[in-house]
């Protein structure tokens, strides 16, 4: 390890000696050479008006106060010159100065002729060399210098020296002035205060020149006040100033338009090589709300002389300030109000929000009297904007028709009535005439024509009444022009009901029936008085439903062929104009003569005292309690009959006398009537039949039997194969009504008979079969087989078959 150690150590020292050998091999001879003195040239900038300022740098602000104008197209001038600044040499007149050589940011190189005499050396920075003048863009440059002496033999360069200079011709700028604004021109961009005062701050700073000077100042030129800045502590070359702006306070009257009031502030600021370029600001304030109109569609539907019943659109127009604007209108907004009542609904409070938007269409009608749209604008002061008062406008919209209505009670009228008709409109109000009625069909004097109302009843008279139903008819139109039309049937019934009921024999075991009947159309029949035997006090039977045709039951009691009076009327349903029904009064159109005094019906409505009144109705009648006797006169025996059956029946009866039989075939779900009875069909069908009286009372029902064949039977065969002389089976069936039959089996051929067979009380509706012996030659015959049921129907159908003798 050691070794190793030593070994590295040797070969770091000749690589060292190797290096310094090469350095020395391109170094020229007159570098090596020792100079004769140790001249070094010092820049010196303190002349010419230059200033040190920002970064320990010299600063220059043109030549000597002459400017050499070239500049862009804004009047900042792009390229300066500066002149002079000065090289200090030491012990000069000792040393053989050949020449001072400098050089500006690099480039180019010049030289100062020989015999330099006397230190310091003016340079004129902007004349030198073959190049001519040089100026010099803002902002810093280097210039480097370096001295070249000779000696009798040789020519020795001193070291290099730099230092940097600046050039500074443009003014402070101002940054951060919050809020101040630019320029003096009034844009939607700009910002405007509803403010008693405006605190403002500016900064100003020059970081590519020498820097800002002490101290900025800031000046409201309205009222010449002055502030002054105060340097930032972390940069001594950026200055702050601040102050407050006053806003008006005076001469403004809300009410008016208003040109926004600016305060100018100068901003002033001067470097350290004195360019200063003063600039104004201004702060804006806006004191006063914006001022709002309207336009109206259809134009005039904001007063009450322009009430419509479309929709209505209200465009709002708003200006901020004139002639100039102020802070500009933010937004418009606006509240749609109704009421309930004649009052005006109040304003929202100042602070409160509504919809924002530049129109709003009303399509619904308030409940009373037009809508309430109350609208403002708002501006965009800051930091609080200016809110106009609210402005009120009434929207004169009626969409809803007048209402129409009717006293009419709905019930039918038998004496002078007043159809009172009202109309009421909520908003616009009705306008002339006012209601109009007619009359159809005609009620003379009436008018079948409109015609305007008086006092908006409608009279019925008693001398133009006739029965039926009118149908009157009313309209009113309200100032917004809507339309209502009704109508009422008014119904007129004069004449009193119509009750009749039986005389003479009647069915004493069921109630004795009064039927009463009232004209159609007319009010229908409300309640039937009625006494038997002149009893007291009537009774009455208040009829529900209230129809036109209705009925009144009573039982009559006595024994049979007992005589009795049976007393009623009955009144319809019309009434008088103000019917009051709890006092149970019913003064319709009475059948009888009644009294000039009101009937009361009593609590419980079931009766009532009439007093004297005449030509009600009276009716004498017979009890029949006693049910006839029907007996059947055709003997019926057990055999079947042919269809149809006839039965005949005889009747008796103790009372009103016999009417007439009924007998039915269905279990008496149907009955026909008729002394004779014409039974058809097929089988045993069992017949009722009772006997009813001329007041209906029916006797007990009784119950025969009868076989009927209506339907003839008919015959099938079947083929048979016999050798002759043998017994041939001849197979059939007959199918019947009956049970039984008689059968004949006949062998033909060609037409002719050969062989006959008859057969009595063959059993039906099954295959039957008849042996017999055959002697006929060989050959092919034709079998028929002939049937008669019991009732003496003959076949309708024969039964054929084949018959093979061998």
């Amino acid at each position: 390890m050691q070794e190793t150690k030593r070994r590295t150590k040797r070969g770091m020292m000749l690589l060292a000696l190797v290096v310094a050998l090469a350095v020395m091999a391109l170094v020229p001879a007159s570098a090596l050479a020792a100079s004769p003195t140790q001249l070094v040239p010092v820049l010196d900038f303190s002349a010419g008006g230059a200033v040190q300022a920002q970064g320990n740098h010299w600063w220059f602000n043109g030549n000597s106060g002459a400017i050499n104008q070239y500049g862009t197209a804004d009047g900042e001038y792009t390229f300066w010159t500066v002149s002079p600044s000065n090289i200090l040499l030491t012990d000069v007149g000792t040393t053989n100065i050949k020449t001072v050589v400098f050089k500006v940011d690099g480039s180019p190189t010049n030289g100062v002729p020989n015999a330099v005499t006397s230190s310091p050396y003016p340079v004129d920075l902007n004349n030198w060399g073959i190049l001519g003048s040089k100026y010099y863009t803002e902002g810093l440059h280097t210039v480097s210098s370096w001295v070249v002496e000779t000696s009798p033999t040789v020519l020795y360069e001193k070291p290099i020296v730099s230092d940097v200079f600046g050039v500074d011709t443009k003014c402070p700028t101002w940054v951060h002035y919050d809020p101040l604004l630019d320029g003096s021109s009034y844009s939607a961009g700009e910002v405007f205060w509803n403010l008693d005062k405006v605190d403002f701050t500016a900064t100003t700073h020059d970081p590519d020149g020498s820097g800002v000077a002490p101290t900025p100042t800031a000046q409201v030129i309205e009222d010449s006040s002055t502030f002054e800045g105060y340097r930032l502590a972390w940069d001594q070359y950026i200055w702050e100033v601040t102050g407050t702006v006053m806003s008006p306070t005076s001469g403004i009257d809300p009410a008016l338009a208003f040109t926004p009031v600016t305060k100018q502030v100068l901003l002033t600021s001067t470097d350290w090589v004195k360019n200063s370029c003063p600039i104004y600001k201004h702060v804006n304030f806006d004191r006063v709300a914006p001022h709002t109109s309207y336009t109206i569609t259809p134009a005039g539907s904001d007063t009450q002389l322009g009430w419509t019943n479309q929709d209505v659109t209200v465009k709002f127009s708003s200006v901020d300030g004139l002639p100039q604007p102020n802070s500009g209108v933010d937004y418009t907004e606006y509240v749609v109000k109704t009421s309930t009542t004649t009052a005006v609904p109040p304003a929202p409070g100042i602070n409160e929000s509504g919809t924002q938007g530049d129109e709003v269409t009303i399509t619904e009608t308030a409940p009373i009297g037009p809508v309430y749209v109350y609208y403002r604008s708002v501006d965009k002061a800051m930091p609080t904007p200016n809110r106009e008062a609210w402005n009120l406008v009434m929207v004169y919209i009626d969409k809803v028709a007048p209402e129409l209505t009717n006293d009419y009670p709905g019930w039918w009228m038998n004496t002078d009535f007043v159809v009172g008709v009202t109309g009421s409109d909520h908003n616009s109000g009705i306008a002339a005439p006012g209601i109009e009625y007619k009359v159809n069909p005609l009620i003379a004097p009436h008018p079948t024509e409109w015609t305007a109302g008086d006092y908006r009843y409608f009279p019925v008279l008693f001398g133009a009444l006739t029965d039926g139903i009118r149908t009157l008819s009313y309209r009113a139109t309200d100032k917004a022009g809507n339309y209502a039309e009704g109508s009422v049937d008014v119904k007129i019934d004069t004449r009193a009901p119509v009750t009749d009921g039986a005389s003479g024999w009647i069915n004493g075991l069921e109630p004795y029936v009064m039927t009463a009947t009232d004209q159609v159309p007319g009010a229908g029949v409300a309640a039937t008085v009625y006494r038997v035997d002149q009893a007291t006090p009537w009774s009455v039977k208040l009829h529900s439903p209230v129809d036109s045709v209705v009925e009144t039951s009573v039982q009559i009691p006595g024994d049979h062929g007992s005589y009795h009076t049976v007393d009623f009327a009955s009144v319809d349903n019309a009434r008088p104009a103000y019917w009051v029904e709890a006092l149970g009064v019913h003064l319709g159109n009475w059948e009888i003569n009644m009294p000039p005094v009101m009937i009361f019906l009593d609590n419980e409505r079931e009766s009532v005292s009439l007093g004297s009144f005449t030509a009600y109705k009276s009716r004498t009648v017979r009890l029949d309690k006693v049910a006839p006797a029907v007996t059947l006169t055709t003997p019926v025996n057990t055999n079947w009959q042919q269809g149809p059956a006839v039965l005949n029946f005889a009747g008796t009866d103790e009372g009103s006398g016999y009417a007439y039989t009924e007998w039915s075939t269905d279990g008496g779900a149907t009955w026909k009537s008729g002394e004779t009875a014409s039974i058809g069909g097929d089988g045993e069908i069992t017949v009722s039949y009772r006997g009813v009286d001329n007041v209906g009372i029916k006797s007990a029902i009784q119950t025969t039997t009868v076989k009927v064949a209506t339907t003839a039977p008919t015959v099938k065969a079947k083929s048979a194969t016999v050798k002759k002389g043998k017994k041939a089976t001849i197979k059939f069936n007959v199918t019947a009504v009956t049970d039984r039959a008689s059968v004949n089996i006949l062998i033909r051929k060609n037409g002719v008979t050969k062989m006959l067979k008859r057969y009595s009380n063959v059993g039906t509706n099954k295959w039957a079969s008849r042996s017999f012996r055959v002697n006929l030659p060989k050959g092919k015959y034709l079998i028929r087989v002939d049937a008669v049921d019991q009732a003496g129907n003959v076949q309708s159908a024969r039964g054929q078959g084949t018959l093979t003798v061998k």
